[in-house]
């Protein structure tokens, strides 16, 4: 966290700070949890006024993050709130969430993603054709659409085993998660993501340096080319951009191609067929969601939008 990166946390500007844990379970949450209280007895301690730990769950979870808080020096004093979750999606696009900050006048929400996580998140929003959303995923923070406080990643440069080390350090054990309570998922989106990211985590425990240099990858490219104020309705992220996107015009020319039994080669080569696939894509940069959530509904409905 730092000017450099665009989060300048300063708590006598009148910001507050949340910071988000996911569960007990959570090696990411835990970790982060466990840093920030350690970090409150340094000769230069966290400055910005930590308002709540907030989870999105469930009120057993709340319950027992409560508990385990109330052991923690610097974070016994602060209040564990529960926002519930109607449906499972990433944190920056829990309208939940983004309405309690909003209500609470919080600026800055720390969550725990690590390297790896992120390296997963380019992944899969490269291979789903989403690849304007690789800028956002290594961002230092993220301000979805709408939303007055900014989702922080200061663990972004740790990878998952170095927030294992970290519980290890505290001396801190993982409770043992039932393999048969956890739910299972036939979206090919959330099969390809926990694929990709188990993938990830076994790359990084033998060769972490191939994990962060996927995370880097995405720190580099450049995120300014939102064309205008317009955000998705489902995740809260840009939908037109000053360039064409390629996943859109690919995706409507296979459709065509699936959908007319009698197409030819030469038919393809028609510049006209150019014309009326650009005309098509054209007229979705209006649309109310981004090309990432759009693939998501049509894999779910088997409907085109």
């Amino acid at each position: 966290m730092s000017k450099s990166s665009g989060v300048d946390m300063r708590g006598d500007e009148g910001e507050s700070s949340v910071i988000m844990v996911k569960s007990l379970e959570s090696v990411s949450s835990m970790s982060l949890l466990l840093l920030m209280n350690q970090f409150q007895d340094e000769p230069k301690p966290f400055k910005c006024a930590i308002k709540a730990i907030i989870t999105y769950s469930d009120e057993a979870t709340r319950t027992s993050i409560e508990k385990f808080t109330k052991n923690l020096k610097h974070l016994s004093e602060v209040p564990v709130v529960l926002v519930e979750s109607d449906k499972k999606c990433t944190i920056t696009s829990a309208k939940k969430v983004i309405e309690y900050l909003k209500e609470s006048g919080i600026t800055w929400a720390l969550t725990g993603s690590c390297t790896s996580r992120i390296a997963g998140e380019i992944l899969l929003h490269a291979t789903d054709g989403a690849g304007e959303h690789i800028s956002l995923d290594a961002s230092a923070f993220e301000q979805p659409g709408g939303s007055d406080a900014r989702f922080v990643r200061p663990m972004r440069d740790l990878s998952r085993n170095e927030q294992v080390n970290v519980l290890k350090t505290f001396t801190y054990d993982l409770p043992n998660i039932d393999s048969n309570t956890r739910t299972t998922s036939t979206n090919p989106n959330s099969v390809l993501s926990g694929e990709l990211q188990n993938f990830l985590y076994d790359l990084d425990s033998e060769y972490p340096a191939q994990v962060f240099a996927v995370y880097r990858i995405g720190v580099k490219l450049v995120g300014s080319t939102q064309q205008n104020e317009h955000v998705c309705a489902t995740c809260f992220r840009p939908v037109e951009y000053d360039y064409e996107c390629m996943a859109d015009r690919a995706a409507e020319v296979a459709s065509m191609i699936d959908g007319d039994g009698e197409m030819r080669i030469e038919d393809l080569l028609d510049p006209n067929f150019d014309v009326n696939i650009r005309k098509i894509v054209d007229e979705k940069r209006s649309a109310s969601v981004c090309h990432s959530c759009r693939s998501k509904n049509e894999e779910k409905t088997g409907i085109r939008c």
